[in-house]
């Protein structure tokens, strides 16, 4: 789920896509960028493409908020690759909030962006496409491992990341 500047992040997960697409009963989704972006201009979405071998589906664009959230929340595993650049490094952990409120486990670059992220326990942090492969085999295979995770980021979300658990903070900012 991203805009086209993520194009540079691909190559960090698609070994791991390629991989986990011939898995029995896995399907790979992207929406936003797609690996035939540049060739694909029908507006007839959702649809299915493929890319060197690999069978995908592109869920389109979306610009509302709720929408989204409920299009991601049929995931069973995210990824969310990010090349260590400077600008990536000023991100957010905003798509692991956006998965962990579906209880979605996700694989995630070991970056300044997903710092609040426990390896392990709230995702998988990876630093190369052979460590994302690894970890994106790891939940796509196993029922109870995505359970446990992505049960352990919801939980760390709604008790660190909300509105309501900033709130003192947000006070102590505005009215001090």
């Amino acid at each position: 789920c991203a805009g086209p500047l993520h194009k540079q992040d691909a190559y960090l997960i698609l070994p791991a896509l390629k991989r986990c697409a011939a898995l029995p009963n896995v399907e790979v989704w992207f929406f936003g960028w797609h690996p035939n972006f540049y060739y694909d201009f029908t507006p007839a979405l959702p649809k299915a493409l493929e890319f060197e071998g690999m069978r995908y589906h592109h869920g389109g664009y979306i610009g509302d908020v709720k929408q989204f959230q409920r299009e991601i929340g049929v995931l069973d595993v995210a990824l969310a690759p990010l090349k260590d650049t400077e600008v990536n490094r000023c991100k957010s952990a905003q798509k692991w909030f956006e998965s962990a409120i579906n209880a979605t486990p996700m694989v995630v670059s070991d970056s300044p962006a997903y710092e609040c992220v426990e390896h392990g326990v709230t995702g998988f942090k990876a630093s190369t496409p052979e460590e994302f492969t690894e970890y994106a085999l790891m939940l796509c295979t196993d029922a109870a491992l995505r359970k446990r995770i992505g049960g352990a980021a919801y939980d760390a979300v709604m008790a660190r990341h909300t509105v309501t658990a900033y709130a003192e903070q947000w006070r102590r900012a505005v009215a001090p």
